[in-house]
């Protein structure tokens, strides 16, 4: 409770002049934490006071309301009790592959008696879970049940374990008996007296849980999504590209599903290109391109600028490296595809790397290297006709100082 005290007067919190300030919430995030260990040890809390005097410092946004507000809105939702992690382990442990042992906001802990069970989209878990403060050592137990709906729906019942392994055993086979026929309220009914009236949901989650649930059950939707949009394009490719082909504007629901399928598809390609560097891979990608830039699709620019960029100062650097005919042509492919969506690709260390090469000038691939360097925009300038090496390739070649 000191610690978190002193904390709350964190100084740049009291630079700025609004209590809805992420400074100030955070301050008031520290002050909270002080409240919830007050009433952990059975103190009496200033809370209502505290309140009180919140609602005395007015927002400069009203939308925001006063210090109370932002209080209740801000800081109540991010508390981190240990009830809190114990349902949060519980939820996430549902869609990702739970972990028997770990960390989780300043807390260890420990799974035991874990079940989980599914039946079509919706799975069930029961599970003791053992919690160690890191600051105070002290130790919390807990019974959880939680169930999975599918997508965003998750539920969990937490109660304090107050039964030896065998009770927990009985209490959870019962739960998992009723899973596969019982209805819905009378799942959740059972859950809650089998296992604790404390209950919790996808808004409780911490936040490491909640990117790791982001991450799993937000990509599933994105998949569904995907598959809908593929067959709606492909439905309709012919009479898109004919549509396009006569100067007809398409429809904004056709342009938004083609844009994403070929966005998605091109961005597949790039991600291919990475493990398959292959003359084929490469106008594969760029015949993709070529479809992109001659129906006027938008793609998301910046993502795929930062691949390609990534690819072609990869394929130059092969290219310079081994002098190899194929890397030289995947090198130029890279660049082409680069140049076809004029992406304006980050291409400065490819361009270095070219001119380092001909500095040095060790005879390999004269005519690909000033090929290259045209394509990469670098001034014919730089080439040395004659066979005597410039006086940038002498000092390159200088021995450094020590």
């Amino acid at each position: 409770m000191q610690r978190a005290s002193l904390m709350m007067f964190t100084s740049c919190a009291w630079f700025f002049n609004d209590i809805a300030g992420i400074e100030p919430v955070q301050n008031l995030r520290y002050a909270a934490r002080v409240l919830d260990l007050m009433e952990e040890v059975g103190g009496q809390t200033p809370r209502t006071t505290f309140l009180e005097l919140l609602a005395e410092a007015e927002s400069n946004v009203p939308a925001h309301g006063n210090g109370a507000d932002v209080f209740r809105a801000e800081v109540e939702s991010a508390r981190v009790t240990p009830p809190r992690v114990a349902a949060s382990l519980a939820i996430s442990g549902l869609v990702a592959e739970p972990e028997g042992a770990g960390r989780s906001a300043g807390y260890s802990f420990a799974r035991a008696d874990s079940r989980i069970v599914r039946h079509g989209r919706i799975a069930l878990s029961t599970e003791r879970l053992s919690l160690e403060s890191e600051a105070t050592g002290r130790r919390f137990e807990y019974a959880a049940a939680a169930v999975h709906f599918g997508d965003v729906d998750f539920y969990c019942a937490l109660g304090g374990r107050d039964a030896d392994g065998e009770e927990f055993a009985a209490r959870a086979q019962k739960i998992h008996d009723e899973f596969r026929t019982a209805s819905l309220p009378s799942l959740l009914r059972l859950m809650r007296e089998r296992f604790g009236d404390a209950e919790f949901g996808l808004e409780h989650l911490l936040p490491e849980d909640r990117q790791r649930v982001y991450e799993i059950v937000f990509g599933r939707m994105v998949e569904r999504f995907s598959e809908q949009y593929e067959y709606l394009y492909e439905e309709n490719r012919r009479n898109i590209e004919m549509l396009h082909d006569a100067g007809f504007e398409l429809p904004v629901e056709l342009r938004a599903a083609a844009e994403f399928t070929v966005g998605r598809r091109f961005e597949a390609e790039l991600r291919r290109l990475e493990g398959d560097g292959s003359p084929a891979a490469v106008r594969a990608a760029a015949n993709l391109a070529e479809e992109i830039a001659r129906l006027g699709y938008r793609v998301d620019r910046a993502r795929v600028r930062r691949q390609v960029g990534a690819l072609i100062t990869r394929g130059v650097r092969e290219a310079v490296t081994t002098s190899d005919a194929e890397q030289f042509a995947r090198a130029f492919g890279l660049i082409r595809l680069a140049n076809s969506l004029s992406l304006d690709a980050d291409v400065e260390r490819a361009q270095e790397l070219v001119y380092e090469s001909l500095l040095r000038g060790d005879g390999r691939a004269v005519a690909e290297l000033r090929e290259l360097a045209l394509t990469l925009n670098l001034s014919p300038n730089i080439f040395d006709e004659s066979d005597a090496p410039s006086a940038d390739a002498a000092k390159l070649n200088e021995p450094a100082l020590p």
